[in-house]
C-alpha cells in the first residue's frame, strides 16, 4: 500500500540525507554530503 501511494518502504537512512517522519520526506544533510562528495571525488 506505501509503495502505490509512493510512500517510503523502510528508509534506514543514508550518509548525507536526513528523514523527517512527519512530513515523510528526505532532504540534504549539508554537513555529511559535503563527507560524501569528498568520498566520491577521490
Amino acid at each position: 500500500m506505501k509503495m502505490e501511494k509512493g510512500e517510503l518502504i523502510g528508509f534506514q537512512g543514508c550518509l548525507g540525507y536526513d528523514y523527517d517522519p512527519t512530513t515523510k520526506s528526505i532532504s540534504i544533510n549539508e554537513e555529511e554530503a559535503k563527507i560524501v562528495r569528498y568520498i566520491f571525488k577521490r
